[in-house]
């Protein structure tokens, strides 16, 4: 092998693993479940109206814009009242949760929540609430999700089946068609389509989205204080107990997505340098050679070292360009470098106003790579605290 043929196996292989992660793997399983169909299906059918004693917990940090509609829309839902409990955990706001909180336990004299004095993080109210809840199923939600009536109903039901240890809903986006809500909306239902398909098709979903999901409390295991990522390390757990996690489509809450990229990124920085606590943490499951592994891989793993094969394929490209007579590796460098500058390009174009969908969709998925790429730098240089600030409302 001469060192011209080095070169391409290097650039081709971070390509591949890139369309691989983003393109196949999906249509993989997409092809997996058209096959179950024809055979046997190893998930059982919900009860129907099971309804087991549930707690449902929130952790909150100024949220005085959306916690009323929020405590509210939870005791609307059609869910038996003996079987239900809502307990928040206030972590010293700085607005009026505080006083609204002592409001809303005049107008719900069921709801239990607690005011802590000094700021610790989610991870840490989260591993206090779950000592205090007192149902076998706990519920963990976001103050800016709110529920369809019928959403705890479907999302719980599934525990009539013993080895169901976690249950994601289907969080459906409001986009108002600004800034980049709607590349977050369209990320955000396929990331939804993959998660269930990993659950119906192996009983593995790879990470619930944080805002509205439900597990065994007895399958809880305590979040690290530092840990920015906590829906996907309480997951892992669940699914490190040999216990399905699946998501039911059915179970639906809305969310409105962020218009403004500097709040996303910024957000999506942090995840990021979570993702990385979670892949060290997890490490161990990439041996399995399971299911299990089979989605970890292709669809966290690879898509986190992302911009690594970016950068990879970039340099790999630029040898390939002195040493290959044809013209297509120089085309090949010459898009990777208008890509990589998109984000920048992006930022002009909204100056003018102009706007162009599939190069906002180019300047999206380069942006989050980016971030990607700070938020390993960030782990790198070491991970204190859990606490962080949500995304602007």
């Amino acid at each position: 092998m001469n060192g011209h043929q080095l070169f391409q196996i290097l650039f081709w292989i971070p390509v591949g693993l890139l369309i691989y992660t983003y393109v196949l793997y999906p249509l993989v399983l997409e092809l997996i479940l058209i096959y179950r169909k024809k055979t046997a299906n190893n998930l059982q059918l919900p009860a129907t109206n099971y309804q087991p004693n549930v707690s449902i917990l929130l952790s909150v940090f100024n949220e005085e814009k959306v916690l009323v509609e929020k405590i509210r829309n939870i005791f609307n839902c059609d869910y038996l009242k003996d079987k239900l409990e809502v307990i928040v955990g206030n972590d010293c706001s700085s607005d009026s949760t505080k006083e609204i909180l002592n409001k809303l336990k005049v107008e719900f004299p069921e709801l239990v929540f607690h005011n802590y004095n000094f700021r610790r993080g989610k991870p840490a109210v989260l591993n206090d609430l779950v000592k205090e809840a007192n149902h076998e199923i706990i519920l963990l939600t976001d103050a800016n999700i709110s529920f369809e009536k019928d959403a705890i109903i479907k999302l719980t039901e599934h525990f009539s089946d013993l080895t169901i240890g976690l249950v994601g809903g289907n969080i459906l986006n409001k986009a108002s068609g600004k800034g980049i809500s709607n590349q977050e909306k369209t990320y955000i239902y396929r990331e939804n389509r993959i998660k269930f398909l990993e659950g119906k098709n192996f009983g593995c979903m790879i990470g619930p989205f944080g805002g509205f999901y439900a597990l065994r409390k007895n399958l809880y295991q305590a979040i690290p204080e530092n840990f920015l990522v906590d829906d996907f390390y309480i997951c892992m757990n669940v699914l490190k107990l040999k216990f399905k996690s699946i998501a039911e489509p059915k179970a639906i809450a809305y969310e409105e997505v962020s218009e403004d990229w500097r709040q996303e990124y910024k957000r999506k920085v942090r995840i990021s340098s979570g993702n990385f606590q979670n892949l060290i943490c997890f490490k161990n499951f990439l041996l399995r050679f399971n299911s299990t592994s089979f989605c970890f891989f292709s669809h966290k793993v690879l898509r986190w070292l992302g911009p690594f094969f970016i950068l990879t394929a970039f340099f790999m490209n630029i040898p390939l360009v002195i040493s290959d007579k044809s013209d297509i590796y120089y085309y090949l460098l010459l898009m990777q470098v208008v890509l990589f500058i998109s984000p920048f390009v992006q930022r002009l174009l909204e100056a003018i106003p102009y706007e162009n969908p599939i190069w906002k969709s180019i300047s999206y998925f380069y942006t989050m790579n980016f971030a990607l790429l700070v938020g390993w730098f960030r782990f790198i240089k070491g991970i204190k605290s859990g606490v962080w600030t949500p995304t602007k409302r």
